[in-house]
């Protein structure tokens, strides 16, 4: 008798893995350039921008640009007292550009963990062993393997992500607002009688966070025309057809891969293997081994998957040549072992003998 390799545990391990990959070298909201044309972004500047964006943009038109005040009000929709006071502020009254508190917190949290990075890539130059390390340095050795890992960076996965929130709903509404010029207190008092519950200091954190991303991504893509996929829509590609993905489109898709060349390695070596397994075409699997041991030599836990999988091949490809599994075997042994977790330290090997027995024989009159 032969043993079969459960399909689902492959590729569920396999996924698991890669989107740990893409949750270290992804970000959570991801610029995608679709064109090479230049846009105008003037409606947006008008919403994410700071005050001091604005009193600059405005010394620009007046003064570079050499625009009348009644020329920048129709351009803008300030007023002309506004203009008036932008146009003739002293440079010392112009406010700086402050890191916000958020993102200073962050920007230390990721400097004191790039040092612990470099601090243990160190060692390991030094030719020291994981032990000698997790000696060294108290991280456990799982910890010493992430910091080893090329792939592995300071910043937070998380950092800019979208979290649900009361705010959520609203989200757009807050953005139509905002354009026509209405105070975070008008906007609050407004989406109120809409049903939100929050404060207005979450609607103040919601523009910040908009602010900074729109200032992120003007200072990398200017004069370029780009779309934002979040990171969450890339990770369902691994589960599901790009047809079956509607916020993604096959440009789309192209334009991520040309950014993120090993987003592209991630995408075929789970699509190849699902098409491995469907085809039921074990003649390839060889092959696809070689192509990810070569594409992630650096990763230790793919590796080690990889590893599993040629250590069982036999198993492996068993799974590929039929439509039997272990599946049968596997869920007795579940069954068993959560029969006894529940009697733990209160019954006999005798009673459980007996349990198992009786299950065993309703399962078979039903």
């Amino acid at each position: 008798m032969e043993q079969v390799s459960d399909r689902y545990h492959l590729i569920a391990r396999l996924i698991d893995l890669a989107q740990g990959i893409i949750y270290r070298q992804i970000p959570a909201k991801v610029p995608v350039l679709i064109s090479d044309k230049e846009y105008q972004k003037f409606e947006d500047f008008l919403l994410y921008a700071t005050r001091r964006d604005k009193i600059l943009y405005v010394r620009d038109l007046y003064y570079h640009q050499r625009m009348t005040q009644t020329e920048i009000r129709m351009k803008t929709g300030f007023s002309i007292k506004l203009i008036k006071k932008y146009v003739t502020m002293l440079d010392s009254e112009i406010p700086a550009d402050k890191m916000l508190a958020r993102e200073k917190i962050h920007d230390d949290n990721t400097k004191q963990k790039q040092k612990q990075i470099d601090y243990v890539r160190q060692l390991r130059a030094r030719g020291k062993s994981l032990a000698d390390i997790e000696g060294i340095t108290n991280y456990t050795q799982a910890r010493i393997k992430r910091y080893l890992d090329p792939h592995t960076t300071a910043n937070k996965a998380t950092y800019g992500a979208d979290i649900p929130g009361k705010l959520r709903p609203y989200r757009q509404e807050v953005l139509e607002l905002r354009k026509q010029g209405k105070s975070y207190a008008l906007i609050h008092q407004q989406i109120t009688k809409d049903g939100y519950t929050g404060t207005v200091d979450a609607i103040r954190g919601f523009m910040a966070r908009q602010r900074r991303l729109q200032k992120q991504l003007d200072s990398k893509y200017i004069g370029k025309s780009i779309e934002i996929i979040e990171r969450r829509w890339i990770i369902k590609l691994l589960f599901f057809p790009l047809q079956e993905v509607p916020v993604i489109t096959r440009k789309l898709l192209d334009g991520l891969f040309t950014e993120y060349p090993m987003y592209r390695k991630i995408y075929d070596l789970v699509w190849d293997f699902r098409t491995i397994l469907k085809n039921k075409d074990d003649s390839k699997l060889s092959e696809w081994l070689n192509t990810a041991k070569r594409n992630f030599e650096s990763s230790f836990a793919l590796q080690s998957y990889l590893k599993g999988i040629e250590k069982d091949e036999s198993a492996v490809r068993m799974a590929f040549k039929t439509h039997f599994s272990n599946g049968l075997a596997e869920g007795s042994v579940n069954k068993v072992k959560t029969l006894k977790r529940k009697m733990y330290g209160r019954c006999s090997f005798d009673l459980l003998r007996k349990k198992i027995l009786l299950i065993e024989q309703r399962s078979l009159v039903t």
